[in-house]
């Protein structure tokens, strides 16, 4: 039984690496890839924030400001030549490593941002600085498939697309990958079997889910990640069919295009 569960399994994702690829999730809102909402930390140190609104006398450079390591900011607004900045937290650099490469950018403190002032920075130098997001999140998650758990163990062809909730936190990015836990509820469309018939007709559920997802943090398009949920239908499909009343798994790795 454990050998058959296990080449279910296997059968489930061969088949979400086929058809994933044909999700239309990008079609729908998203607040991915989005620069003032989330709140950022900076994963180097950092120069040439300018004080917003201190104009430098004439002939005199601007004086440039440095963040150090895992700082926190918002971003408060963005031109096509600027961005606007707030910091709410400001690393400390402790290592011996970490001094010496804080040394190397910032000099010594008297140029260190600080809180409560709006700083400015070209876009250029901005989009060169590694950045990991916390915060909310939320856009459509694609279920390929359904491997519903219980005696029978069975897979359903249910792809459905759902909005989706998500919580970002800057300690599940690494590596360049993004690790987010999720809830999801949508309308899904699930095959119920009539045993009478032998017959198989598409009905309409209402679908929750929680689970992870993983993303790439350089290609958007990618996401893999599983899922917990479970298909609320009405009573008679339930009476037809008792396996659409179980709860389901999915596991899926794929691109959107």
């Amino acid at each position: 039984m454990k050998r058959t569960m296990v080449w279910k399994l296997i059968f489930a994702v061969v088949f979400s690496l086929c058809f994933l690829p044909l999700a239309k999730a990008a079609d729908y809102p998203s607040n991915r890839g989005d620069l003032i909402g989330p709140s950022f930390r900076t994963d180097a140190n950092a120069a040439g924030f300018v004080v917003q609104g201190v104009e430098p006398l004439a002939g005199v450079s601007p004086v440039e400001h440095c963040a150090p390591r895992n700082s926190s900011l918002i971003v408060t607004k963005r031109s096509e030549t600027e961005t606007w900045v707030k910091f709410h937290g400001l690393g400390v650099p402790n290592e011996p490593a970490e001094i010496a490469a804080y040394k190397l950018i910032c000099g010594d403190d008297s140029r260190r941002v600080v809180y409560d002032v709006i700083y400015k920075i070209s876009n250029t130098k901005f989009d060169a600085i590694p950045l990991r997001s916390s915060g909310i999140a939320y856009g459509a998650l694609v279920v390929p498939f359904k491997f519903r758990l219980g005696s029978d163990k069975k897979i359903a062809s249910s792809a459905t697309i759902a909005p989706y909730i998500g919580v970002r936190w800057h300690r599940l990015q690494k590596w360049g990958v993004e690790l987010m836990p999720i809830a999801t509820a949508g309308l899904a469309l699930v095959p119920v079997n009539d045993p009478d018939t032998n017959e198989s007709s598409t009905k309409a559920a209402f679908s929750t889910a929680i689970g992870v997802t993983l993303n790439s943090t350089t290609q958007k398009n990618f996401s893999a990640g599983i899922l917990f949920g479970r298909d609320f239908l009405g009573k008679k499909d339930r009476g037809l069919d008792p396996s659409v009343n179980k709860p389901w798994i999915s596991i899926w790795v794929g691109t959107a295009q």
